[in-house]
C-alpha cells in the first residue's frame, strides 16, 4: 500500500519473533530479518488484525511513535508479504500452498496406509448400486483417470469442443437486467472468474503446439520453443508428457473477492472443481482418457500464461488418446 493510502486494514499473516535486536518473520519459502526498535513492530502488529482501518492504528500510536516511521515500517511488512489487506487474505494463505509446498510433511508410507485402512472401515457395509440404464450415470460410472496417452495429437475441432465443455459460454443470461451470458458451470453471484487456457503439446494437421486462451473462440498467445518449456510446469509425471494438451483452470480471486471478501477465494476454486468435472465426465463421452493434475509449480504457470495480477492457477486436466490396447 502506498504511504498516503490510510484507509485499508492491515491484517498480519505470518508467525514471528525476536531473536537479540531482531524480528524475525517467517514466510512461506523464506525468512525476513528486521533489526530496530522492536516495541515499535510488537505494538503495530497488536492492531495488525484486519479490525482497525490505518487510521485507526495512527490514531493509537502517534505519538508516542512518528507517523511516518510506522507508516515506513507498514509499507515494509506490506511489500514482503507480512502484512496484506485484509479484504484480500486469499493472497497471504495461497502461497503456502505452492509448490512444493514449503510447511507440509508427506505422510510416510506407513501412515499413508493407516489412513487408508481408516477409509475402508468407514465404508465397511456400503453396498455397490446396480448399473442403471441412463446415459449421464453410466459416464459416471466409466470415468476413468488416465496416466498413459498414445501421444496423438487432437483436432482443433476437438480442442474446441473440450474448451466449451469446460466452461464455455451458453446462449441465455444469468442475470436478464446485466447481459452476463451464462457458461456450462454454475456460478457464485454468476461472477464466472474461470480463465481456461489450453497448453498443446502435441501438434496436428490444424493446431500447433503452444499456449491458447479460450473465450468464446481458441486463440494461440505463444508458441512452445520446445517440450521442456511445457514439462517444466509440472512436477516430472509421466502422464503430463504424453498427453495431447493440457487445459489449465485458473481463477480470478481478486474479482470473486470483490464481492464475497475471503470466501470468494473458496468460491473460485469450487467453481474450477466444476469446470474440471465436466471436462472428464465429456472425455468419458467421447473415448478420450484425462488426468486432473495438481501437481505443477505455481509461478511457472504464471509466467507462462502471463496471468495478471489476481489471476491464479488452480487445477489442470491433461487429455489424450488412449494407448491402442485400452481404447477398446
Amino acid at each position: 500500500m502506498p504511504l498516503n493510502n490510510t484507509n485499508w486494514r492491515p491484517r498480519v499473516c505470518c508467525y514471528a519473533d525476536e531473536v537479540g535486536d531482531t524480528r524475525t518473520y517467517y514466510l512461506p519459502n523464506e525468512e525476513l530479518v528486521i533489526k530496530g526498535d522492536k516495541k515499535l513492530q510488537q505494538d503495530l502488529l497488536h492492531y495488525c488484525t484486519g479490525h482497525f482501518t490505518m487510521d485507526e492504528i495512527l490514531v493509537n500510536l502517534s505519538p508516542p511513535y512518528d507517523r511516518q516511521e510506522l507508516l515506513g515500517l507498514t509499507e515494509v511488512l506490506f511489500k514482503n508479504g507480512v502484512l496484506v489487506n485484509s479484504r484480500e487474505y486469499w493472497r497471504a494463505y495461497h502461497p503456502y500452498s505452492n509448490n512444493p509446498m514449503p510447511l507440509f510433511e508427506a505422510l510416510s508410507d506407513h501412515a499413508l496406509n493407516e489412513l487408508y485402512n481408516k477409509i475402508k472401515h468407514i465404508q465397511q457395509g456400503w453396498e455397490a448400486t446396480c448399473d442403471p440404464p441412463m446415459t449421464f450415470p453410466s459416464l459416471l460410472r466409466n470415468r476413468r483417470t488416465t496416466r498413459f496417452f498414445s501421444g496423438e495429437p487432437l483436432s482443433r475441432k476437438e480442442v474446441v469442443e473440450l474448451s466449451w465443455i469446460t466452461c464455455g459460454t451458453v446462449s441465455t443470461y444469468a442475470w436478464e437486467d446485466n447481459g452476463i451470458l451464462r457458461r456450462t458451470i454454475p456460478s457464485a453471484g454468476a461472477l464466472y472468474p474461470l480463465v481456461l487456457h489450453v497448453l498443446v503439446r502435441a501438434p496436428g494437421n490444424d493446431i500447433t503446439t503452444g499456449v491458447y486462451q479460450y473465450k468464446s473462440e481458441l486463440n494461440l498467445q505463444t508458441g512452445w520453443e520446445n517440450e521442456a518449456i511445457f514439462k517444466s510446469c509440472f512436477i516430472n509425471d509421466t502422464y503430463v508428457g504424453t498427453c495431447s494438451a493440457c487445459f489449465m483452470i485458473s481463477g480470478n480471486v481478486h474479482l470473486e473477492c470483490k464481492k464475497y471478501g475471503d470466501r470468494g477465494y473458496r468460491y473460485t476454486i469450487l467453481e474450477a472443481g466444476h469446470a474440471a468435472q465436466n471436462l472428464q465426465i465429456y472425455c468419458a463421452e467421447v473415448g478420450l482418457g484425462c488426468v486432473e493434475v495438481g501437481g505443477f509449480y505455481d509461478e511457472t504457470v504464471t509466467n507462462a500464461l502471463d496471468l495478471p495480477d489476481g489471476v491464479i492457477p488452480i487445477t489442470a486436466v491433461c487429455v489424450g488418446r488412449l494407448p491402442k490396447e485400452n481404447s477398446k
